[in-house]
């Protein structure tokens, strides 16, 4: 895969090759070991892609916990910014429910 980081397609790129995988199992005679090898192939990939899936769940948390202003004198190097982050986002959050930034109307 390797799509730059963009989420949907490497999500994408996951089902087809789910999708390629089931089709080249079909297309064997059953009890061909290569229809094994395939579903084996197809296992370990169903499972990486549900995990991935799953780093849907972990994007939403992230959303919820960034930053809703620029901090252009935040450190962006681990792990101080995976520690100072939500709590620069919840102060945005803040300021952001008391000036009203954001409201949609």
């Amino acid at each position: 895969m390797g799509h730059g980081g963009n989420v949907i397609q490497e999500l994408t790129t996951g089902h087809r090759e789910v999708d390629s995988l089931f089709e080249q199992i079909e297309a064997l005679p059953a009890g061909d070991q290569g229809r094994r090898d395939l579903a084996d192939e197809l296992t370990m990939e169903l499972i990486r892609h549900s995990v991935a899936e799953e780093l849907g769940e972990k994007v939403r948390m992230a959303k919820e916990t960034a930053p809703t202003r620029p901090h252009p004198a935040a450190t962006d190097t681990p792990p101080a910014n995976k520690l100072l982050a939500p709590g620069a986002g919840m102060v945005d959050r803040l300021r952001d429910m008391l000036t009203g930034r954001g409201r949609q109307g």
